[in-house]
């Protein structure tokens, strides 16, 4: 887990309705909102960045399969 005290912040504005919601379910396994917040995040840049590596992969498969090597 990234330990969010050590690296650069910015700020954030969050409805206090929304906080209070992710408290209540998340509060056991993260100690604060920002560390459910960069979980998360980080969780959703990466799956990004798989869904991206998926996609190029099928392109150079594409381009193998025209060139007729697969």
């Amino acid at each position: 887990m990234i330990d969010v005290m050590t690296i650069p912040m910015r700020e954030v504005s969050l409805p206090a309705e929304l906080c209070e919601a992710v408290e209540r379910r998340f509060g056991k396994q993260f100690a604060t909102i920002e560390e459910f917040l960069v979980f998360v995040l980080g969780e959703l840049v990466r799956d990004d960045a798989h869904q991206l590596d998926q996609s190029d992969q099928r392109m150079i498969e594409a381009r193998l399969r025209d060139l007729g090597y697969i």
